[in-house]
């Protein structure tokens, strides 16, 4: 009874994996899943105002970078503060 109740559950479990769609860009409903999604994140006592941010800030020990970094308020100026790398 019970391993035909977990095919069965296993059986459904399927037929939803394959009712899912790709999700090919980070935009729309699917927007929240971007480094680039403004969310405040909280990540060795400083706040960043996306998880790309934080991600940036942690690469690099250069007290000048992490600063210029904290500071960019949008993903086009930490992306300037990367390029000036």
């Amino acid at each position: 009874m019970i391993k035909q109740s977990i095919c069965h559950s296993l059986s459904q479990l399927r037929e939803k994996i394959g009712e899912m769609k790709e999700i090919t860009k980070f935009s729309g409903k699917y927007a929240f899943l971007s480094n680039f999604y403004i969310y405040p994140i909280h990540y060795m006592g400083y706040r960043f105002i996306t998880a790309e941010h934080a991600y940036q800030w942690s690469k690099t020990l250069d007290k000048k970078i992490r600063y210029d970094i904290l500071q960019a308020d949008t993903a086009g100026k930490l992306l300037i503060v990367n390029l000036n790398l």
